[in-house]
């Protein structure tokens, strides 16, 4: 285990003393705001600075540049970076992995108390304890600190130097660190990969113990994550300029235990890259390189099973497998609860497959067990992301894929040398037989046993398609183009396709992409941040023919009858921040649920499909009209507004208006996402640009809660173009100009330079430091 703690650097730091003239020099801009003079000295040959130190730079968005001649030094500056964004939010989700956030902050974190936590921070905290109990039985830490010193030692280094650039940071800023800080730990980055994208196998197999007939089983909680993103790629073929094109957006919660992603670039070395990482985690999880660009979009999965195990009747420690005594380990934890008695239990695992499996339950002699191929496996990951951020080619990258040990769902890439690719690279077990995914197994033979782990070659994939172009929005593999390249019946069962399942982000995403153009750089973030939803536009007739056949007063009531009347009618399906139509549209959705449950699926099939509404099913529209409306009235007392009047992105005490959407459109649509709607259990659609806003209690407007996170367009022109987003800044400081500078970017519907080229970046930095690193 390799512990950074406070006495280990001050030795270090001494014995170097004489090395260093100073801990860092530190040029500033000036008070007018204007780019530091410091930079006209620079050039793409010279940015990095000798061995030993580091070249760390903010742009005008203040993303950290870091600049290094090797990995080890660009590391430690990442980590110094990001001790300077977000310190307390890093330190509160190591304390988290290691399990300890009970014993530092109670049952109930608030922000008055001495934990001195913004209420940002500790609205992902709400039960500390169950917290702490699932980092605890994941093991997620332990296996970060036994994987560690089995990664390649340039790696190892890397992450060593990474959180050693963090203490660094918080020993020049002494009052920036909260009373409660952890021991750093090289191991504990690589512990937060793990412990956010590992899934949660005991609640999957509780899913299969809560069906009553446990020989056929729904699909389980891990396969129904409910998230969505999209991902795209463009072949040189399809391009303006003859080069890659490249997209992903991560959709989902923005908030964790603050902003769930954070965005870092750095030149160190041969590693060329700009990440778009979890905080305090250094994965690339999302990303590019000089040469690929990579995302995810979710999708189903089966990477674990659910064992039945029949103990010995006198000892409930023990099981027979294949005839032969095996144990049941059971490992006592305690939960130290500040200001509370302790919680004190025993997780008890098993070693089916090979791996550390998790018991979940006893019922009477029978355990049951869920065993993950991804047990056990904390840091290998990371490895496998830094080693395709070091792939210059296809071949390399599909190397780099090799190892199977990234998130197991839909992954898309794009590179400079022409690729472009979709691949589910995930840990899949080889199974006996098919149905076993759907089954509760038999925990006492080998006979349900995985055969290994499927080979890269195996798994579902798509390497330069004929059409020339891939997507996907959480869609089954089949349904990625109007004709399927992809068949179910090419794969075994459990490699979990979902045939015909497809959803509107997708149709409309082979709509853009599926022409007979070529694609510009800007036409990529136009498509990226796409407002239209499917369908939506098809309503303009139906909307003004039910009113004018069932409720002629209802346009001479008033010019502001007439005005809503007319927008609702000529709505073109974009929700855009400015656009009237559309806020009058999401009104009308869900005035139609409200007041005509029990129709609203037929008339929306009616309706999008083409085809004229019955009379009856007119009138119910004519009144979802009316009540949208009233309702519109009742929560502003005017319909003079605009869709970003109502839906606001807000951080902290900033404020602006914010386009994009995710809309209730019925009850029971197949294909969509329910969504919960005022009591009813609706199905929605979503823009490219998806973002889902919920209304607080005691307010009219929505505010965005989810939705895009890092959309990003990479292009693999000379040099590189490099576009993107960070819900909602980089810094978490609430006095910083960086704390939600990029709300402006959702208001109009925008991306900014990512500044990837040091020419690019040269005219526009705004701070530069070169840090000593240690020897």
């Amino acid at each position: 285990m390799t512990v950074l703690d406070r006495g280990w650097i001050r030795t270090a730091m001494a014995r170097t003393r004489a090395f260093l003239s100073a801990p860092f020099f530190i040029v500033l801009l000036g008070a007018n705001g204007s780019s530091i003079k410091a930079e006209d000295m620079l050039t793409a040959q010279s940015v990095s600075p000798p061995a030993g130190s580091v070249r760390l730079m903010r742009d005008e968005w203040g993303l950290a540049h870091i600049y290094a001649n090797t990995e080890r030094d660009g590391y430690f500056g990442l980590g110094y970076a990001l001790g300077e964004d977000r310190l307390t939010q890093v330190l509160l989700t190591y304390v988290i992995v290691q399990g300890r956030s009970a014993e530092v902050f109670g049952r109930s974190p608030s922000s008055t108390d001495e934990s001195d936590l913004s209420d940002e921070l500790q609205a992902g905290l709400q039960d500390p304890v169950a917290s702490d109990l699932r980092m605890m039985q994941g093991r997620y830490l332990e296996d970060a600190r036994n994987n560690l010193p089995k990664l390649s030692g340039a790696y190892r280094t890397n992450v060593e130097a990474f959180t050693a650039g963090i203490w660094q940071y918080m020993k020049d800023n002494p009052e920036t660190v909260p009373a409660w800080a952890p021991k750093l730990e090289a191991a504990m980055p690589l512990a937060v990969y793990a412990a956010l994208t590992s899934g949660d196998p005991a609640a999957a197999c509780s899913a299969k113990l809560s069906v009553d007939d446990k020989t056929t089983l729904a699909m389980t909680a891990e396969e129904n994550a409910d998230m969505a993103s999209n991902a795209w790629a463009v072949s040189p073929e399809r391009s303006a300029t003859g080069d890659v094109i490249f997209s992903s957006d991560s959709h989902g919660g923005i908030m964790a235990n603050g902003p769930m992603f954070y965005t870092w670039r750095m030149k160190a070395g041969d590693l060329d890259v700009l990440a778009h990482d979890f905080t305090g985690a250094i994965s690339m999880v999302l990303g590019h390189s000089d040469s690929f660009g990579w995302g995810w979009t979710e999708g189903p999965r089966h990477t674990g099973d659910c064992y039945a195990v029949k103990t010995e009747s006198d000892n409930p420690a023990t099981y027979r497998f294949d005839g032969e005594n095996n144990e049941i380990i059971s490992t006592p934890y305690t939960i130290n609860v500040k200001d509370d008695e302790p919680v004190t239990g025993a997780f008890e695992y098993t070693g089916h497959n090979g791996v550390r499996s998790l018991v979940v339950k006893r019922d009477g002699t029978e355990a049951y067990v869920a065993s993950s191929a991804y047990s056990g496996r904390a840091g290998f990951a990371d490895q496998q992301y830094y080693q395709m951020a070091k792939a210059r080619t296809g071949d390399e990258f599909m190397d780099a894929l090799a190892a199977r040990e990234i998130y197991p769902a839909n992954m898309l890439a794009g590179g400079r040398d022409g690729t472009i690719l979709y691949i589910r690279p995930g840990r899949v077990p080889i199974r006996k037989d098919d149905a076993f995914v759907h089954q509760l197994l038999d925990g006492n033979s080998s006979a349900t046993a995985w055969a290994g782990i499927h080979p890269v070659e195996d798994l579902v994939r798509l390497r330069n398609p004929a059409p020339g172009y891939i997507a996907n929005t959480n869609v089954s593999p089949d349904m990625m183009y109007p004709a399927p390249l992809l068949h179910a019946r090419d794969f075994p069962e459990y490699f979990a396709f979902r045939e015909g399942q497809i959803n509107g982000r997708q149709q409309r995403l082979i709509e853009l992409l599926d022409q007979d153009r070529k694609l510009t750089f800007n036409d990529a973030i136009d498509i990226a941040l796409d407002t239209k939803i499917i369908g939506t536009d098809l309503w303009g007739a139906t909307l003004t023919n039910a009113l004018h056949m069932y409720m002629p007063e209802f346009r001479h009531q008033s010019p502001a009858h007439g005005q809503f009347v007319a927008a609702l009618g000529n709505f073109n399906g974009r929700f855009d921040t400015n656009s009237q139509g559309a806020l009058y549209h999401v009104y009308f959705r869900e005035a139609l649920i409200e007041t005509a449950p029990d129709q609203v699926d037929e008339i929306v099939l009616t309706v999008e499909g083409g085809e004229k509404l019955t009379p009856e099913r007119s009138l119910a529209v004519a009144n979802a009209i009316d009540s949208a409306y009233h309702a519109l009235i009742t929560d502003f007392g005017t319909t003079d507004l605009v869709f970003g009047d109502a839906h606001r992105v807000i951080r902290g005490n900033h404020s602006e208006k914010s386009g994009g959407a995710v809309i209730a459109v019925g009850k029971d649509l197949i294909n969509h996402r329910p969504l919960v709607l005022n009591g009813h259990t609706v199905s929605v659609r979503a823009a490219l640009h998806a973002n889902i806003y919920q209304r607080p209690e005691g307010s009219t407007k929505r505010v965005l809660n989810a939705g895009a996170r890092v959309p990003f367009v990479v292009g693999f022109s000379e040099p590189v173009k490099s576009y993107g987003l960070l819900a909602f800044g980089h810094s978490n400081d609430p006095t910083s100009t960086h704390y939600a500078d990029q709300l402006q970017l959702f208001t109009n519907t925008r991306m900014k330079s990512n500044r990837f080229d040091f020419s690019d970046l040269k005219g526009h930095i705004k701070e530069m430091k070169v840090l000593q690193t240690l020897p």
